[in-house]
């Protein structure tokens, strides 16, 4: 008895839902498209960054400073980097 409820169940709420499903497959699909666009976004960032300070890389690079170290420089200023916005004595290689 208790089976054949529940089936009958199934098939009477079984199309209430199908569109929040479909609501929700559409709105997961345009926020991994979101996230990839921003993953570029901050590529392109780096990408301009390092373009930008060539010549202080290319001049540290030469005095002898090593691969940690330019991209700790990098990583300084940049928008994921500590930068501006935090102070934290854990991220800094030379404390």
């Amino acid at each position: 008895m208790t089976f054949l409820l529940f089936s009958f169940w199934m098939i009477f709420s079984g199309g209430q839902y199908v569109e929040d499903q479909r609501f929700g497959a559409v709105f997961g699909l345009v926020c991994h498209v979101c996230r990839v666009i921003a993953c570029f976004g901050l590529l392109g960032l780096s990408a301009y960054n390092v373009l930008q300070r060539s010549k202080e890389i290319s001049i540290r690079k030469i005095l002898g400073a090593t691969e940690i170290t330019l991209i700790y420089l990098l990583r300084e200023f940049s928008v994921i980097g500590r930068g501006r916005f935090g102070h934290c004595r854990a991220c800094r290689l030379d404390s």
